[in-house]
């Protein structure tokens, strides 16, 4: 028996009522970048459409849309990664655009920037061979972000993505997050969680450091960043975010107007739970004052406070959390 609910199959033009037929074809579209609003030319090779005899006109159905906004984000990321450094950032580094796979991720953690330690060891020198956590300039053989091939970005890319899989040199900086996420029920190395950051930029000075020497500077990356993240948040099905830190937490809740919903004290913190809505879609919005690393808190407390936030977090209904 046919489906009643099912819509009826496409197979007329809406523009002029002629036939369609199947084609594959190169097709041209476009996508904003979030930071400069400037269009971004997308072609997409080999794409299957509906085709109109008559008129041209061109429909995409299915795996077809996906294919396309799957390109049109990879423009956006490409784009992000070509971005010339600003004056702090750690000499031939990229943006770190997301730790982990924010392709697949339930949750996101999110903070400051990141730290110089991703791309240094302790005498400043680039990381690399087995101790490299992310591509730079030197590993891609690349003179400038500018001159970044599509090949570059997609290694950088995938390098991203991976951050947290079995056997790769994650920074010691998460231990503390992923006690607080395995609370809540989601695991970095199960590719439950990402990071995310306020900036994206690795900076030398340190963020703190840099907002007390060249507080221009920090505020004007800051303000160029937040936008991309912004980006991130609509364009990547998130349930909740989890900020670690008072300024995290307010950019955040400003960012994507979050309602407050819940918050209370453990130990020496104040968490809060809010709710937000990103393009419809509900977003838990949830954090502390403090960042963990100056919170004082044993293993077993950060683990406690992640249980703690997993129910106010469910009761938000955005997402189900699953047993560690």
């Amino acid at each position: 028996m046919a489906d009643s609910t099912a819509p009826p199959p496409i197979d007329r033009c809406h523009e002029c009522g002629a036939p369609l037929e199947e084609r594959v074809v190169d097709y041209a579209t476009r996508a904003v970048d979030p930071c400069t609003k400037r269009d971004l030319p997308v072609v997409v090779r080999g794409l299957p459409v509906l085709q109109c005899t008559k008129c041209s006109e061109r429909v995409l159905t299915g795996a077809a849309v996906d294919r396309v906004d799957e390109e049109r984000t990879r423009a956006i990321l490409h784009a992000r990664l070509r971005r010339p450094p600003c004056p702090s950032s750690v000499p031939r580094s990229l943006p770190v655009l997301f730790f982990g796979d924010l392709f697949a991720a339930r949750i996101a953690t999110i903070g400051l920037n990141p730290s110089d330690r991703e791309y240094l060891d302790r005498d400043q020198r680039l990381l690399d061979g087995a101790d490299r956590r992310f591509e730079t300039l030197a590993s891609l053989v690349a003179i400038k972000r500018e001159a970044l091939t599509a090949e570059h970005c997609r290694r950088a890319i995938e390098t991203m993505r991976g951050y947290f899989r079995p056997g790769r040199p994650v920074y010691s900086w998460f231990r503390s997050l992923d006690r607080v996420t395995r609370g809540i029920g989601f695991r970095y190395g199960a590719g439950e969680v990402a990071h995310l950051d306020l900036v994206q930029e690795a900076t030398q000075p340190t963020w703190s450091e840099l907002q007390k020497e060249r507080p221009e500077e920090a505020r004007a990356l800051r303000e160029a960043d937040l936008p991309f993240l912004l980006w991130q948040l609509q364009a990547f099905p998130l349930n909740a975010v989890v900020c670690n830190g008072r300024t995290a937490l307010e950019e955040i809740g400003r960012l994507v107007k979050a309602r407050p919903m819940e918050r209370g004290e453990f130990r020496r913190i104040t968490w809060s739970v809010g709710l937000a809505f990103v393009l419809d879609r509900p977003l838990g919005v949830v954090g502390w004052n403090l960042p963990l690393a100056r919170a004082g808190l044993h293993a077993e407390e950060e683990e406690a406070l992640g249980a703690l936030l997993r129910a106010r977090i469910e009761g938000l209904g955005t997402t189900g959390a699953q047993k560690p």
